[in-house]
C-alpha cells in the first residue's frame, strides 16, 4: 500500500493537465485491477473537496459523486470510509460547507445527537440539534 496526495485525485479527476492526468489514469487502472492498493488519508480527501469546490467551481452534488465512486474502489483505504461516504452525501444533499458536512457526519457515527455551535447550517441536518452556549 501507499498513500496518495491530493493532488494525484485531482489530477485524475479534473484531467487540467493531460499530461499528469495519463499518469494518473495509469495508476488509477491498477488499482482498479488491484495491481496497486492506496491510501487516502483525511486531509487529502479534504483537501481535493476544498479545491474542487472552491477553486475548480465544481458544484456539491457533483464533487460528491465522483468522490464517492473513487471510495467505493475497495482498494483505496481511508481513515473511516462510512464517514466519508456519509459526508459526501450531506454535501451533496445540503447546500453547506463540507467541513460542516464531516463534523456532523462525525458526531453521528460516535453517536452524538447536539452539538454547540453559531452556524445555522446545521440547522438543516435533522438527526443533530444546534445549541448555543
Amino acid at each position: 500500500m501507499r498513500a496518495i496526495d491530493a493532488n494525484i485525485v485531482l489530477r485524475y479527476l479534473l484531467a487540467d493537465n493531460q499530461t499528469q492526468y495519463e499518469r494518473c489514469k495509469l495508476l488509477f487502472e491498477k488499482v482498479s485491477t488491484g495491481k496497486e492498493t492506496l491510501y487516502l488519508p483525511d486531509a487529502a480527501l479534504n483537501d481535493v473537496v476544498y479545491v474542487m469546490t472552491k477553486v475548480y467551481r465544481v458544484s456539491n452534488s457533483e464533487t460528491a459523486s465522483l468522490m464517492s465512486i473513487l471510495l467505493m474502489e475497495k482498494n483505496i483505504a481511508v481513515d473511516n470510509r462510512k464517514l466519508a461516504i456519509d459526508a459526501l452525501r450531506l454535501f451533496a444533499e445540503f447546500n453547506v460547507d463540507w467541513s460542516d458536512c464531516v463534523i456532523a457526519s462525525a458526531a453521528s457515527y460516535k453517536g452524538i445527537a447536539e452539538i454547540f455551535t453559531f452556524d445555522k447550517d446545521f440547522d438543516k441536518f435533522k438527526f443533530i440539534k444546534r445549541l448555543e452556549p
